[in-house]
C-alpha cells in the first residue's frame, strides 16, 4: 500500500496491528509490523502512527493492546485520537478479564465441588499463561496438543480459532533456516561471554518484549479509564458483529470465514473523538 492510497478520497478506516486478519476494502488502511500482503504497510507502531493528523474516520485494533505495556497502550490510544477526524470512531478489542476471572471462579467451585478438572485447568491457562509464558505457544498450546477432544471442547468454545490455530502450530519448525554469518557471530559471542543462566535469561528477555506475550489486561473499567483518559468521549461495549463503524459485519475483522466469533473471549469498545466533522479538533 502507498501513502497515496493512504489519502484516497471518501471514508477512510485503519487496522492498527492486523496480521493476516485485514481489509482489502480500498476504504481500509492495514498495518503490522511484518507485512503480510500488499495491502498491509510494515511499521513498527512504536514509533507512533505513520498518518497525518485527522486522516481516518475509524482506527481499529483487537487483541493488540494487551501486548503492550501500560505507557506504550497510552501513546498508541493517544495516536489513535491524533490521526482520527473529529468526530472519529476509535474500536478496540482486547481479552476480557473481568469475563475470564468469572468464568475462573464458576469453574474453580465447580472443581472444589468435584467437577470436571478440565475446564479449571484451561481457566487456570487462560488467564495466566499469556502474561507468563517464556516460550510460543506456552502452556495453552500444550495443553490442546496434549488433551483430546473432548477434554478441549470447552477451551475452543472460550478461545475459538485462536486456540485452534496455536494448537496446529507444529512445536518446532522441521528445517529451521539456516543462520546468517552475521547471526551466527552473535549467536558464537553471547555463548562465549555469557553462562548459560544468563543466555536462558537474554532468550527470554527476547522472546518477552517480541510482540506475543500480554504484557497487561483490561476490564469494561480499566480500558474506558484508559480511552476516556487518551481524549475520548461517548463509550460503548459492542459484540463482535456489532458497532458505529458502517457496514462492519461485512468486513469480518472480528469474524471468522463461518461466521463465528474469531476470539470469544474478546471485549469490544468503542469512543469518539470529541468534536464533529465540521467543528473544532478534540
Amino acid at each position: 500500500m502507498t501513502r497515496s492510497q493512504a489519502h484516497a478520497p471518501g471514508r477512510r478506516y485503519l487496522n492498527l496491528g492486523c496480521g493476516r486478519r485485514f481489509s482489502q476494502d480500498p476504504e481500509w488502511a492495514n498495518i503490522d509490523l511484518r507485512s503480510s500482503h500488499d495491502r498491509v504497510m510494515a511499521h513498527d507502531l512504536a514509533t507512533g502512527i505513520p498518518f497525518p493528523d485527522r486522516t481516518f474516520d475509524a482506527v481499529y485494533h483487537s487483541n493488540m493492546l494487551e501486548h503492550l505495556d501500560r505507557a506504550a497502550a497510552e501513546r498508541l490510544l493517544r495516536e489513535c485520537c491524533r490521526v482520527l477526524k473529529p468526530g472519529g470512531l476509535c474500536r478496540v478489542g482486547v481479552p476480557d478479564m473481568e469475563d475470564i476471572a468469572r468464568v475462573y471462579l464458576a469453574e474453580l467451585e465447580r472443581r472444589a465441588a468435584g467437577g470436571p478438572a478440565n475446564r479449571h485447568e484451561w481457566m487456570v491457562i487462560e488467564m495466566i499463561d499469556q502474561m507468563a509464558r517464556h516460550e510460543p505457544g506456552g502452556a495453552m498450546a500444550e495443553y490442546i496438543r496434549g488433551h483430546g477432544k473432548a477434554d478441549v471442547e470447552f477451551a475452543l468454545e472460550r478461545a475459538g480459532n485462536v486456540a485452534r490455530q496455536v494448537g496446529s502450530r507444529p512445536e518446532a519448525p522441521q528445517e529451521p533456516p539456516l543462520p546468517s554469518l552475521r547471526a551466527r557471530i552473535g549467536m558464537a559471542l553471547r555463548r562465549w561471554l555469557l553462562s548459560d543462566r544468563e543466555l536462558r535469561a537474554l532468550q527470554v528477555g527476547l522472546y518477552r518484549t517480541g510482540g506475543e506475550p500480554h504484557l497487561w489486561m483490561y476490564d469494561r473499567c480499566t480500558l474506558g479509564a484508559l480511552l476516556t483518559a487518551c481524549g475520548f468521549v461517548e463509550l460503548s461495549i459492542h459484540e463482535f458483529n456489532q458497532s458505529a463503524i458502517p457496514g462492519w459485519a461485512s468486513h469480518a475483522l472480528d469474524a471468522d470465514p463461518d461466521g463465528h466469533e474469531h476470539a470469544p473471549d474478546t471485549l469490544y469498545m468503542e469512543a469518539r473523538k470529541p468534536g464533529s466533522a465540521s467543528g473544532p479538533a478534540g
